[in-house]
């Protein structure tokens, strides 16, 4: 998170030395470079990917490079790796496309294998990845096929998610899939994301109230709507959000329901005395 850091002390109240401020800046410019490399790819990638269809999705981090939300650089975002979301059809293709332009599959060198995304491809330079993901980590959050069908197109074949749906992914990865909801922990580089986002992109509440529900709220709420249409009732087990499920909701997170928890994130993360002693980095 250095390179964060260099506007917020020139913004300080009580100004920090000049050195310690040059060493800020210097990070900062070094990120620049580093994201303006990134963003060169990502916009050679797309290229690579339009022969196959439906534009890959850009994730997390690289999103902010190609959205041009907060400048083509992003400066304060430091990232080691690159996501998309693509078609599971079109995952082994787009893989080998990639491949094309000098990345290398990880497969077989002992990297940690996961199940929502193929083995990442390294860089031709070995500073970064590209992670191809057909699935979503975590519980709650947008599903895949929903965060494709939300997302819309920037530039150079490339989509980048729905406002509400980056916001929800951020939270459900770096709470969930990492399990910081259950030590009930904030990392610092997530609420750098959670700030930016929150505060610059229009976000629709009931859309994110529904996607962090729990599987028992989930249910509930689509039984109400057929008792109010007229339809007959179908029993939790049979919607598949019966035990299992809560099981590894309350395993993710810590807690039996989902409404309004990820609002408490959102919160904590703008109030700086909320988290100042919850932080890791």
């Amino acid at each position: 998170v250095l390179p964060a850091l260099a506007d917020r002390l020139e913004d300080a109240s009580v100004a920090p030395p000049f050195d310690v401020r040059c060493f800020f800046r210097e990070m900062e410019m070094a990120n620049v470079a580093r994201n303006a490399r990134h963003q060169s790819v990502l916009f050679e990638i797309g290229a690579a990917l339009s022969p196959l269809g439906e534009p890959p999705v850009v994730l997390k981090g690289g999103a902010f490079l190609v959205d041009g939300g907060d400048g083509p650089s992003a400066p304060w975002r430091f990232m080691t790796d690159l996501d998309l979301l693509v078609e599971e059809g079109d995952c082994e293709a787009a893989a080998t496309r990639i491949e094309g332009l000098g990345f290398f599959s990880s497969k077989g060198s002992g990297a940690e294998v996961q199940s929502h995304h193929a083995p990442p491809l390294i860089s031709p330079c070995g500073q970064f990845s590209v992670e191809v993901h057909t699935r979503l980590s975590g519980q709650g959050g947008p599903t895949p096929e929903a965060m494709r069908a939300r997302a819309y197109l920037v530039a150079h074949g490339l989509r980048v998610p729905s406002p509400t749906d980056r916001l929800a992914h951020t939270i459900a990865h770096a709470q969930l899939h990492n399990r910081q909801a259950v030590t009930r922990r904030l990392v610092l580089k997530d609420i750098l994301d959670i700030q930016v986002l929150g505060a610059g992109l229009t976000i629709h509440a009931r859309l994110l109230d529904r996607l962090f529900a729990s599987p028992r709220e989930r249910w509930a709420g689509w039984s109400l709507r057929r008792r109010r249409s007229g339809r007959r009732r179908t029993s939790l087990r049979r919607r598949g959000s019966g035990p299992g499920r809560m099981a590894r909701w309350r395993d993710c997170t810590g807690r039996h329901g989902g409404r309004g928890w990820h609002c408490q994130v959102i919160r904590c993360a703008s109030r700086r005395s909320a988290w100042r002693t919850r932080t890791v980095i």
